[in-house]
């Protein structure tokens, strides 16, 4: 297979292709471990195509052999996440992490089936550009054309590293619907190298909420359908607008 950004579009095979993964963190609840069985990763795969998805990001875990094995076979593309989230680099922390990284993209690069990796999530200030840099040397050697980028999440919105090193955008938006505009409008890199932009994580709940619908119709507690706001009930005109009534 083959894969490449050209500006904003991502190629793969030379079909353009927009990742639209299922977010998995190896959350198994029935077994309470990271091990769930080819089987059960099969059948993962077929429901998920079957839901509109194509593709799974793997949230700061690293599964199995046969996982990648069946990726690979089911022509599912797959989002590693390398495992780091909200660090206290100690200088035992910054001399392991590049060993153990190194250890993972030998078991991951074989994979066909892989197109991108994040080097950790979120990460703030304290994870600075000399850790950074060469994280992002080592991944990126090891991961032929998938595409590789420092922070998932950015540091711009989680307060870490502006000089990014990284070949696509990538955001985490959770956000009701009337606040999605403003923020393309506040992140989009206007003045900035085209590169493809992704969701690394998206919207709480994983959609976007409709409130009327989801409380069909039914007003807050402090105001019935005929109330103006800030006004009082009918029949409470002594009450203060907006007071409660006791024992609510």
């Amino acid at each position: 297979r083959s894969l490449r950004a050209e500006g904003s579009r991502l190629l793969l095979n030379d079909a353009s292709i927009y990742p639209r993964m299922a977010l998995s963190w190896g959350w198994y609840p029935e077994s309470l471990h990271s091990n769930p069985g080819p089987e059960r990763v099969r059948a993962d795969f077929a429901r998920l195509r079957a839901l509109g998805y194509n593709g799974v990001k793997l949230c700061l875990w690293f599964p199995p052999h046969y996982y990648y094995d069946l990726a690979d076979e089911l022509g599912m593309p797959l989002w590693v996440e390398l495992p780091m989230w909200i660090p206290q680099p100690s200088p035992f922390f910054r001399a392991q992490v590049p060993v153990e990284y190194d250890r993972l993209m030998r078991q991951a690069r074989q994979h066909p089936a892989i197109i991108l990796y994040t080097l950790g999530c979120e990460l703030s200030r304290v994870v600075d550009a000399q850790m950074l840099a060469p994280l992002f040397a080592l991944v990126k050697g090891h991961a032929g054309d998938a595409l590789v980028r420092d922070n998932s999440g950015s540091g711009e919105a989680y307060g870490g590293l502006l000089n990014e090193f990284a070949e696509f955008y990538d955001y985490h938006f959770y956000s009701d619907l009337h606040h999605f505009r403003p923020l393309l409008d506040y992140f989009a890199p206007r003045g900035r190298p085209p590169q493809p932009w992704l969701f690394g994580e998206y919207c709480d709940y994983d959609t976007f909420r409709d409130p009327n619908a989801l409380t069909e119709g039914v007003l807050p507690c402090a105001q019935t359908k005929n109330q103006e706001p800030g006004t009082a009930e009918p029949g409470n005109e002594d009450q203060e607008p907006g007071a409660a009534e006791p024992g609510t």
